[in-house]
């Protein structure tokens, strides 16, 4: 399922660190 998700969409992986990046620098800031 993920494979045939990632094979859809290329950029998927970068986008989510992407978004993983934006979330824990909202995170920090919280703090």
């Amino acid at each position: 399922m993920a494979s045939r998700f990632s094979a859809a969409n290329p950029d998927f992986l970068s986008t989510r660190s992407q978004f993983l990046a934006w979330l824990t620098d909202i995170l920090v800031q919280v703090e």
